[in-house]
């Protein structure tokens, strides 16, 4: 959907996608991941939060309100249903023997023979919760809420912001580790670079604790992803590169914030709903960003300055 969204106006394709989703509810509460094959498949519950995510980044790049309220029931009942898992500790525990805990291949993960006991932390059989699962939880409410804001449901938006909360002081204080380490599970010497990643997409660490934690060295599993994922470069220099997203939803207000330290040097005409819009740097020389067909409202973001700039086609302005 991301990358789909770089190239077109056309979301067509991605409403189809939600709405097949959607249609999927579950009587616990959650979406079926390969809905409509029919296939008597195992549910992976973890997969039924991205749907949330899905809603969220639509809200961002095309700010269709009544499409997200069609939602917010669905959301409201994906999140429920990893609220009835917290246990004593404050954590996602144990979910039901029918499903698949899947995170990712890993091979210290695998239980010979059995599959789908594998591809969890160990840590969720030996105490009964992976701390990864947890991360993750407490990342999608953050989410959902600015989903609830942008629909004028504030009250609903203050309750999942206090759930997000809420698991990341209970991981803070169940599952922090040795040398500023997240623990794959409660009392659980392992670690993982996929715990260690979340507790910083989900807040949980945050400032001089989330730098330091991205600074340490983790071994990288280099690997070709000849699927769906090999088209991801088209978003992430896009987004990650060049520094091009909404700053307020269905871009109102476009933010550009490059990030130079990636490449020497780049040059590229971005496509938004707003207008396109070219950044370019060189090595040693100033960011120049200009609009290309029509004026572009946006905020630049150069180190730790944030400038609201009106952007006009032919006028090149250098930060």
């Amino acid at each position: 959907m991301l990358f789909n969204y770089q190239l077109s106006p056309d979301d067509r394709l991605a409403r189809k996608a939600m709405e097949e989703f959607r249609a999927s509810r579950t009587p616990e509460g959650l979406v079926i991941a390969q809905y409509p094959t029919g296939l008597p498949l195992k549910q992976v519950p973890q997969f039924s939060l991205y749907f949330i995510l899905m809603a969220y980044d639509h809200m961002r790049y095309f700010a269709d309100k009544t499409l997200v309220r069609s939602y917010l029931g669905t959301a409201d009942s994906i999140l429920n249903y990893f609220e009835q898992r917290l246990d004593r500790r404050g954590v996602i525990g144990q979910f039901e023997a029918n499903i698949w805990l899947f995170v990712h291949w890993v091979k210290e993960w695998f239980v010979p023979g059995q599959i789908f006991k594998s591809c969890i932390s160990p840590a969720y059989h030996s105490r009964g919760a992976a701390t990864i699962k947890s991360l993750f939880y407490a990342m999608t409410p953050q989410h959902a809420a600015e989903i609830c804001d942008f629909a004028n449901r504030t009250d609903t938006a203050t309750e999942y912001r206090v759930r997000a909360q809420s698991i990341r002081d209970a991981v803070n204080a169940a599952c922090r580790g040795r040398d500023g380490l997240v623990m794959d599970g409660p009392g659980v010497e392992e670690y993982s670079q996929h715990t260690q990643i979340f507790a910083i997409l989900s807040e949980t660490f945050t400032g001089a604790d989330a730098t330091a934690l991205m600074r340490r060295k983790d071994d990288v599993n280099a690997r070709s992803d000849c699927h769906g994922w090999s088209a991801s470069p088209l978003n992430e220099i896009v987004t990650q590169v060049f520094g091009v997203t909404p700053a307020r939803p269905g871009f109102a207000r476009v933010r550009i914030e490059p990030h130079r330290a990636l490449v020497e040097q780049a040059d590229g005409t971005l496509y938004t709903p707003a207008g396109d819009v070219r950044v370019g740097w060189a090595r040693d020389q100033a960011i120049g960003i200009e609009a290309v067909q029509q004026r572009v409202a946006a905020e630049v973001v150069v180190g730790s300055k944030t400038s609201v700039v009106d952007l006009v086609p032919g006028q090149v302005v250098r930060f």
